[in-house]
């Protein structure tokens, strides 16, 4: 592209030099670079070949430092063990004491505040733990008519009922 053109479609580029690029590789570069790469892997694989050697007198003593090192570990796992052995279970009963009392703001129980309802609900589930009196005595307000529990009957009217209604239905209803 022209200098003119670029000047009339973007006037600030043109004024921008051009740059030199420096980045070069040296003479001769890639036909040595074999050789470097070659001689530098030799080089490489015969310091390997002298740490692959095994040191004179080592596997009779490796049995003696392989030990040494267990027992340092064992010596060093069981005091932390200890430490936390004992320690986890104090805080968390630390943490629940303190949760305990914070939160705990017990006013005086009173019949009066409880409702009842819940009066009510106690009643329904302990009910064959509680004996007719004091049944009698917590409901004194309410008149029962002894006369709806006096009616007895009979096997066959028992039966009579249970073939009127279905005994799947009698079921379901409770």
């Amino acid at each position: 592209m022209k200098k003119e053109k670029l000047h009339s479609i973007a006037p600030i580029l043109s004024h921008i030099k051009k740059k030199k690029n420096n980045f070069k590789t040296p003479n001769g570069y890639f036909n040595t670079i074999d050789d470097v790469v070659i001689t530098k892997l030799k080089a490489a694989a015969t310091q390997h070949k002298d740490q692959d050697q095994i040191p004179k007198d080592y596997f009779d003593s490796i049995e003696d430092t392989v030990i040494a090192k267990i027992q340092h570990l064992k010596n060093t796992k069981k005091s932390k063990n200890t430490v936390f052995k004992y320690s986890i279970p104090i805080a968390i009963a630390a943490s629940i004491l303190l949760i305990f009392n914070i939160f705990n703001k017990t006013e005086a129980l009173t019949f009066d505040s409880i409702a009842t309802a819940e009066i009510d609900a106690w009643i329904s589930n302990n009910l064959n733990e509680i004996s007719p009196d004091q049944i009698a005595t917590i409901y004194s307000d309410i008149e029962l008519d002894y006369e709806d529990f006096s009616t007895q009957l009979t096997d066959e009217e028992v039966f009579d009922y249970i073939q009127k209604e279905g005994l799947e239905n009698i079921l379901i209803e409770e």
